[in-house]
């Protein structure tokens, strides 16, 4: 069975009414956070994409490039110097629109770099997509797990201080618009602040995926972490986790001084004790279900779970929460739970795009 008339009374205002008067209005949340959009990770083998997309499989290996403050300086020290990760190669410019566009005119994706000459006291590198700091031999799939971790346990990165960068620190990002997976690696760093930064690159192409349709047998992701921690609050300054798990990842953010609605909240013990609130209607299941039996169990639950302690969790609890906004449901699995000084929650979710009733 596929739950039509619970899908029905979903999408109707009778249960947007019966969550306003039971748990209050829940949020898109704040997840996102420049998250970009998320795949599943994927493997490694090189395949041609579809009619007329390029290759996927390897684009180089350790090409090198320079973040230079005397390059900045020469060209009349640009608010911005950008690290490009073209098809041939690593790129420095401080005019992406400019500067070897790509065949259709858009830019390539790239890293932004404050240099010490337009910013002395705070150079600073940025990232458009989600980054993760990383250590060891690198994979596209090693990469790309990574990537799904660092967001799913808050450790991604959108900037990076150029004073905390030193020889041998490395990243993963991933730039799924332009199909590229890349690494990179810092080989030295000169002057303090950082005033060089030599790297090396290395990049591939994913396979060009089509779009999932939204269907009950299709998840949007399935079995990605999602961690929720004491010790990752505290070390953001007693943050309130923000969860997103209606995204194309799960995805955490800890935001210090915020109570805006989320998918779902993490609450440390700094400011009370610890728990979640889940931010849209939520209810208990039993067994891994699948997207229409969890349509369907928060359609006919009698009650919404609101907040929840920490010690109230335990390991193989399931949940199912639907999300009206975004036509989107969700399995969330307590996998594994630690309670005391240093709790914290861990999470598998699977989530799956509701269909419009027939």
């Amino acid at each position: 069975m596929f739950g039509k008339h619970a899908r029905r009374a979903l999408h109707s205002g009778v249960l947007l009414l019966a969550l306003a008067l039971t748990a209050g209005c829940g949020g898109d949340g704040e997840g996102d956070g420049g998250g970009g959009s998320w795949a599943q990770p994927g493997g490694d083998a090189t395949q041609e994409g579809t009619s007329g997309a390029k290759p996927s499989g390897p684009l180089y290996t350790d090409k090198t490039a320079t973040l230079s403050n005397a390059w900045a300086v020469k060209r009349g020290c640009p608010t911005s110097v950008y690290l490009e990760f073209r098809d041939d190669g690593p790129h420095v410019t401080d005019s992406p629109a400019k500067d070897h566009p790509q065949d259709d005119g858009g830019t390539w994706p790239s890293i932004r770099w404050i240099p010490p000459c337009s910013a002395p006291s705070k150079p600073v590198l940025y990232f458009d997509d989600p980054v993760a700091k990383v250590s060891g031999s690198q994979t596209p799939s090693s990469c790309r797990a990574d990537i799904r971790n660092a967001l799913g346990d808050g450790s991604w990165l959108d900037a990076y201080s150029g004073r905390n960068l030193a020889a041998g620190d490395e990243f993963c990002t991933e730039f799924e618009e332009h199909r590229q997976v890349v690494h990179f690696r810092v080989t030295k760093v000169s002057g303090t602040p950082a005033r060089e930064i030599d790297w090396s690159v290395s990049a591939w192409r994913t396979p060009d995926e089509p779009a999932k349709k939204e269907s009950y047998d299709e998840p949007v992701y399935k079995d990605l972490p999602l961690t929720l921690s004491e010790e990752a609050s505290e070390a953001n300054d007693c943050a309130v986790g923000h969860a997103s798990v209606f995204s194309k990842s799960p995805i955490l953010k800890y935001v210090k001084g915020s109570m805006a609605d989320a998918d779902i909240l993490y609450f440390p013990d700094c400011l009370s004790s610890p728990k979640i609130r889940f931010g849209e209607r939520t209810t208990p299941v039993d067994g891994d279900v699948g997207a229409s039996a969890c349509v369907d169990a928060v359609a006919n639950a009698a009650e919404n779970t609101g907040d929840l302690e920490l010690s109230e969790l335990k390991a193989g609890q399931r949940y199912c929460s639907f999300s009206s906004d975004r036509d989107a449901v969700a399995l969330i699995k307590v996998v594994e739970l630690t309670t005391g000084p240093s709790a914290s929650v861990k999470f598998s979710v699977t989530s799956w795009k509701v269909p419009e009733p027939q």
